[in-house]
């Protein structure tokens, strides 16, 4: 009837960005982030409808808007946001670490692999394997889109999602020897990353309006993490100085989320506090401000 499509009209403009936002900046696995989906659009037809939306809008925009990973992180919200409207509470995707990395972790040696765009590594379980091995991959011009990140046997286990760099291509076996470089704190990242980004900043003299830098605490989105949303203006090495702040404050990421629109940066990181739990102590989340804030302004 033209009042129920007017409804969806209303619903199709109201929230033509919510699935690629969501998609791009929340954990798919986590039960909260497809809740907060249907709460929004409570409906199975009108979830399909946006989700052909975003892909005509998206290579309507440029073609690098859409490709193979969007489309599969959009697609796998849509069908599990139907599927928790249609009353499943099986919303698992693929098991993390897999048997194959808890083999590996099990056998107490360190191990850097790149397949495709995923980069796998197994480490001695100590503060910063994550941050470290983004600093390697900043290194050489590689972005990190999405990571898993787990621990088994004292071992770390990171599966890292990654684009660009003709380091990848070119040079996949330097790429993963500065990784193991990194990981024995035998490559001076922090050195490294100031020379790069001196000739950087002289590229984005002519940049636009840049997004102010901020974080975003969210406690309610997911049940076992608290979501810390940050955002600045891009820069060599973003993700490691970040990353590297919560070092310092002893955070433990359980998964990150890494979303670059133009010359501006939106990460999502899931994190727990030394306890294992949701940090929600206030004065300990301003201090974890402060550092992020201080992290997103510095030069290395």
């Amino acid at each position: 009837s033209p009042p129920a499509d007017i409804s969806i009209l209303e619903a199709l403009v109201r929230h033509h960005l919510l699935l690629p936002d969501v998609a791009s900046r929340r954990d798919l696995e986590d039960e909260g982030t497809v809740k907060l989906v249907a709460d929004a659009v409570p409906s199975t037809g009108t979830i399909e409808l946006l989700a052909a939306l975003t892909e005509a809008d998206s290579i309507a925009t440029s073609k690098s808007a859409w490709n193979s990973w969007k489309a599969g992180l959009v697609n796998e919200l849509a069908q599990r946001t139907v599927r928790y409207l249609q009353g499943h509470t099986d919303l698992k995707s693929d098991e993390f670490p897999t048997p194959e990395l808890l083999d590996l972790a099990a056998a107490g040696e360190t191990c850097v692999s790149i397949v495709g765009q995923i980069v796998t590594v197994v480490a001695p379980d100590r503060p910063g394997v994550f941050s470290r091995v983004a600093g390697a991959l900043a290194l050489h011009g590689i972005e990190i889109v999405d990571a898993n990140l787990g621990t088994a046997d004292g071992m770390a286990i990171d599966q890292i999602r990654i684009t660009g760099g003709l380091a990848l291509a070119e040079r996949p076996d330097a790429v993963i020897t500065d990784i193991e470089r990194a990981l024995r704190r035998q490559l001076a990242i922090t050195a490294r990353l100031l020379r790069r980004a001196k000739s950087y900043r002289f590229q984005r003299t002519a940049a636009a309006r840049l997004v102010e830098p901020a974080v975003i605490v969210d406690n309610e989105v997911s049940s076992s993490a608290t979501v810390l949303e940050v955002r600045g203006p891009d820069s060599i090495g973003f993700l490691y100085r970040v990353t590297r702040a919560f070092v310092e404050l002893d955070l433990d990421i359980a998964r990150a989320k890494v979303h670059t629109l133009g010359d501006d940066v939106i990460d999502t990181f899931y994190v727990l506090g030394p306890d294992g739990a949701k940090v929600t102590d206030p004065e300990y989340l301003a201090e974890i401000e402060i550092a992020v804030l201080s992290a997103i302004g510095a030069d290395a």
